[in-house]
C-alpha cells in the first residue's frame, strides 16, 4: 500500500472534490533514487587510498636512500646494489603487516567537503 499518493482538493466551482497527484519529489522523507558509495565500500575504498598512499611514501624515501648510498659511493658492485634492493623489499613486505592494521575514519561533511582521515 502506498501513503500520500494523492491530494485531494474541493473544487470550489462544483463543490465537488478531485484527486490531484502529489509531487513525489516534494513528499517528506522521499529521496531520488541515485548511485551512492556507503558505509564499508567507502571505508575500504580510503583504506586502500591511505596504503598507496603509505607505499609511494616509503618507496620514494627508499629510492632517495638508495641515491645517496650510490653517491657516497658506499654501494660499489652489484652484489651489494642486490642485497639493499632485497632489503628494500623485505621492509616494504613487512610495512604491508602494519598498514593492513591500519583503522580509517570517514567523517561525513556538508556538502562536498573531503572525508577526513584518521590514522
Amino acid at each position: 500500500m502506498v501513503w500520500n499518493k494523492r491530494n485531494y482538493r474541493k473544487d470550489p466551482t462544483t463543490e465537488k472534490r478531485t484527486a490531484w497527484p502529489n509531487d513525489a519529489t516534494k513528499t517528506p522523507g522521499h529521496q531520488r533514487a541515485s548511485l551512492q558509495v556507503h558505509g564499508l565500500i567507502a571505508a575500504i575504498f580510503a583504506q586502500t587510498d591511505v596504503m598507496d598512499l603509505m607505499e609511494q611514501q616509503f618507496v620514494a624515501a627508499a629510492q632517495n636512500d638508495f641515491v645517496a648510498r650510490i653517491a657516497s659511493g658506499e654501494i660499489d658492485t652489484e652484489d651489494k646494489r642486490k642485497k639493499l634492493l632485497d632489503r628494500y623489499g623485505e621492509e616494504l613486505k613487512s610495512k604491508y603487516l602494519e598498514w593492513s592494521n591500519l583503522q580509517v575514519s570517514l567523517v561525513a561533511g556538508a556538502g562536498f567537503e573531503p572525508a577526513a582521515f584518521r590514522l
